[in-house]
């Protein structure tokens, strides 16, 4: 996130003139990236287009993994994900398309994915 990054001369008093203000944004490295993301479906479909990541973490290294269709009226159903299949530095998610979805009108949705690993929360958006 955005961290607020303040530079002033060391004997300014606040507030100082001669200060400098930005944001800096800070970013984690360790955040999974997606590859060739998938544009469309149809609900019909059982599946999802395959989900390619990169800096996915290893196996045995997470402790939950979540994936979560989000509709544009913010509406959100469970995904259910098939094994993860690894290939060199690459993940793979096999995605089951929410039963729920079917019973919904055509509209457009984002793909949430959230991993848990010992370095936290990691959340990609398609």
């Amino acid at each position: 996130g955005a961290i607020p990054v303040v530079i002033k001369p060391k004997k300014c008093q606040d507030p100082c003139a001669d200060q400098v203000q930005f944001a800096f944004e800070s970013l984690d490295a360790t955040v999974p990236e997606l590859l060739a993301p998938p544009s469309g479906m149809a609900k019909q479909q059982p599946k999802l287009p395959k989900i390619t990541l990169e800096k996915f973490p290893a196996e045995g290294t997470y402790s939950s993994l979540l994936v979560t269709m989000v509709a544009s009226d913010k509406t959100e159903l469970a995904c259910t994900v098939q094994p993860v299949d690894r290939m060199g530095d690459l993940t793979q998610l096999d995605v089951l398309t929410p039963a729920a979805l079917r019973a919904r009108a055509a509209g457009t949705y984002s793909v949430r994915i959230q991993v848990t690993n010992s370095g936290g929360l990691k959340t990609v958006t398609i």
